[in-house]
């Protein structure tokens, strides 16, 4: 048995890569051998995962992937559990998004994460901020972008009125902002 399985990328993805198969839980009770027999699929091709992975260790409840994974979908897909829930004055609302997918909430929501029953939650996170500082003042700026848009769609990037409500848009900003 090993602290992890790792699994390192033998060369760049060049076609899209479906590896659900990739789930700490399942590669739990798995040799390297059987671990490298796992089905994938490689640009639309039935393959396993030792064509494209050099596997180390076994019978581990972690896994680490080594290697660009921007073609990659579905690692981790087997988790059950483990929905980020967002408190809003209208309610808690959860989410369960694919691999390399972001919500965005303000900082002000309390928020959670459900308990991980299978596999393994493996997260990212950062802190953006606003150069608007005030929530009724980006309402209202979001509002304003809302509505210029759907006249841009109806009158035409260059009419005189879309040009001026950006106008007036930019200045808000340019005012409320703090940089």
């Amino acid at each position: 048995m090993s602290d992890w399985v790792v699994l390192t990328l033998r060369a760049a993805l060049e076609h899209p890569l479906e590896a659900s198969c990739i789930a700490a839980d399942r590669l739990a009770a798995l040799g390297e051998r059987e671990i490298s027999a796992l089905p994938i699929r490689h640009d639309g091709r039935a393959g396993v995962l030792g064509d494209l992975f050099t596997v180390r260790g076994e019978r581990a409840a972690r896994v680490r992937v080594v290697g660009g994974l921007d073609a990659a979908d579905g690692i981790g897909t087997g988790m059950a559990g483990g929905e980020l829930v967002i408190e809003h004055s209208y309610g808690a609302q959860s989410f369960k998004l694919p691999a390399g997918h972001m919500v965005l909430y303000p900082s002000t929501s309390l928020h959670r994460v459900a308990p991980v029953t299978r596999g393994e939650r493996l997260v990212s996170f950062l802190w953006l901020q606003s150069m608007v500082r005030d929530e009724d003042q980006r309402t209202i700026l979001f509002d304003f972008d809302q509505s210029i848009q759907t006249l841009v769609v109806e009158l035409g990037l260059d009419h005189a009125e879309v040009i001026r409500l950006s106008g007036l848009y930019h200045n808000l900003v340019r005012r409320w902002a703090e940089i």
